[in-house]
């Protein structure tokens, strides 16, 4: 499980190889890949909701610099 959980967290899949990470945590608590990726897919997680809403949030901003406002 460690190491599908490596496969898609290379693969950039961050909640697909948290949940195999985790899998693995659980069963074996020493398994140092498996605590590596799980640490680190849930740190990528978390940057790409970040980056997600950052994404959005220039795209309001773009739209409503391009707007144009008429005075009547």
């Amino acid at each position: 499980m460690a190491l599908e959980a490596r496969y898609f967290y290379e693969k950039g899949e961050f909640q697909k190889a948290y949940k195999k990470a985790k899998e693995a945590y659980i069963l074996d608590p020493y398994n140092k890949i498996a605590f590596t990726i799980y640490t680190q897919s849930q740190i990528a997680k978390e940057w790409e909701l970040y980056l997600n809403d950052c994404k959005k949030y220039f795209d309001k901003i773009q739209y409503s610099s391009n707007t144009s406002f008429t005075s009547d």
